[in-house]
């Protein structure tokens, strides 16, 4: 897809882009939440053209929710002593938010049904997506 043509000239693209070259410093980069793709969304609304297509940034921001869950479960591994993968990380992390969505006491065990639910929280296929913040 062509995003089309600024409106604005040539000075004031150097200009814009001589701004983003400080708010896009290589030791900033992150392969799942801050990337090429994320730059190319922000140059574009700097140049007026609109959004880039949506399937361009499709798969970044839920492999980054998968990543947060797998950071969840592992903190609450390693707070238990435990040895384990990266992907019982990812199942014990998706129990978790599961739990947390069914408003579950910490005390309470957790269930098959929390695990089905943080995964589709995790993909957005729940009425509630899963945010770390």
């Amino acid at each position: 897809k062509n995003m089309g043509a600024t409106e604005l000239s040539k000075t004031e693209v150097l200009a814009r882009v001589e701004r983003m070259r400080g708010e896009w410093m290589g030791d900033d980069y992150d392969m799942l939440r801050r990337n090429c793709q994320h730059f190319a969304q922000a140059l574009c609304e700097e140049l007026g053209v609109g959004q880039l297509p949506r399937w361009v940034n499709k798969l970044t921001p839920v492999a980054a929710r998968v990543d947060d869950i797998r950071r969840l479960g592992k903190e609450s591994r390693q707070a238990q002593g435990k040895r384990g993968t990266a992907v019982g990380d990812i199942c014990r992390g998706a129990a978790i938010v599961g739990k947390g969505m069914r408003g579950a006491s910490d005390e309470e065990s957790r269930r098959l049904s929390d695990w089905a639910r943080g995964l589709r929280a995790i993909c957005g296929c729940s009425k509630i997506a899963y945010s770390p913040e």
